[in-house]
């Protein structure tokens, strides 16, 4: 076995615009640019496949976007070297069963494995099993309750059950020399993991996760090193063109991926690699200059709160106490997001913790950098 093996994981990829346009026509050097000797040099390269791969499809009844993108993108992410897809997110099944089923099979076909979905629920519990440099690597991906999700009678994402994936990972673990979580949470546009999401990845640590990595915000989150196992609550967005380009703030545009570093069965080091999205050409680079500077410090600060618990809470209750009028305004409008509300675990985080506050504690003081970040 090599002393030390690497997995790169990134955050939601959907390759929009012309991005999709040069992949479909091969051309993944122009799209990942830079970045590209990254995934190359990692062993192993774990993405967000936060979209339908397909033609065709009939677009499923959610509240936001249907996401779809050419099977044609599929053997040139490959070939770039992605070698699992993580697919237990919001918008893999944004075009019904039978495009889910179609997406599995192009990202076999182009040669590499799925995790995190399948043709019914316990299908889409399994977990990805792969041997890297004599490394036994199991990965397990869920995602927040969504209509995206698996059921018994149709295919989709895994969900996100905490007691049932910590059970999984305690099984797991004897089975593999590293354990792998991904999950599909937190709160779009916030930079602060809600306390339930916290203590969800600190338990799959304690169960005996060597790494938990988080994706959905579409916004970079602090990490940390929890228990010798290694914690990003969010990675933000990795290769997601905005659909519509006007007033798409920065933080759409940058984020990060990690590579982890294991030797003696955990992580012994790890890299974090800021990049951009391009405005105009739709395309992937690494930071440079004073924009890594000022992300990487963002960044700092953002793992700094991350410190205490008590800290935190008070960033996310600012948060959730701002978004509570537009909530409650949407419910009015539209009675049936309320149910969606209280479903998906991002809004009812939101929800509840701006209620309580309220309730219990009408003095409270937002801090005062509140706006510095969100």
């Amino acid at each position: 076995m090599n002393p030390t093996t690497s997995i790169l994981v990134t955050g939601d990829l959907v390759p929009l615009h012309r991005a999709g346009e040069l992949l479909a026509a091969g051309d993944f050097q122009t799209v990942f640019g830079d970045f590209l000797p990254e995934i190359r040099q990692s062993s192993l390269a774990v993405t967000n496949l936060e979209t339908a791969v397909t033609e065709g499809g009939e677009p499923i009844v959610k509240f936001g976007p249907g996401l779809k993108v050419s099977p044609a993108v599929l053997p040139a992410l490959t070939r770039a070297g992605f070698q699992v897809y993580a697919l237990a997110n919001n918008h893999s099944r944004d075009w019904g069963n039978e495009a889910f089923l179609e997406t599995m099979r192009h990202v076999t076909d182009s040669g590499a494995k799925y995790v995190g979905g399948g043709k019914d629920l316990e299908d889409a519990m399994r977990p990805c099993r792969v041997t890297v440099n004599g490394l036994r690597i199991t990965i397990i991906n869920a995602t927040m309750h969504q209509p995206c999700c698996a059921a018994a009678g149709h295919p989709g994402a895994n969900p996100l059950v905490p007691a049932r994936i910590a059970a999984q990972i305690a099984a797991e673990k004897n089975q593999c020399d590293f354990l792998l979580v991904i999950i599909h949470d937190g709160k779009e546009r916030n930079p602060f993991p809600s306390a339930r999401i916290r203590e969800n990845y600190r338990a799959f640590a304690d169960a005996g996760a060597d790494a938990v990595i988080g994706h959905h915000p579409h916004i970079a989150q602090g990490y940390e090193v929890y228990h010798d196992s290694f914690i990003a609550y969010s990675l933000g967005n990795f290769l997601f063109p905005p659909r519509i380009k006007e007033n798409t703030p920065d933080f759409w545009l940058r984020s990060y991926s990690v590579r982890l570093h294991i030797a003696g069965h955990r992580v012994v080091k790890f890299d974090i690699l800021p990049h951009i999205v391009d405005r105009d050409s739709d395309c992937l680079s690494l930071m440079k200059g004073q924009t890594r500077q000022d992300f990487l410090a963002q960044l700092e600060k953002l793992c700094n709160i991350l410190r205490s618990d008590a800290e935190t809470d008070r960033y996310y209750t600012g948060a959730a106490r701002r978004a509570l009028k537009r909530y409650l305004k949407r419910i009015m409008e539209d009675p049936a997001y309320f149910a969606h509300a209280m479903e998906t675990e991002e809004h009812s985080d939101m929800i509840r913790t701006a209620l309580v506050s309220q309730a219990v504690d009408p003095d409270y003081s937002e801090p005062e950098d509140l706006d510095h970040f969100i």
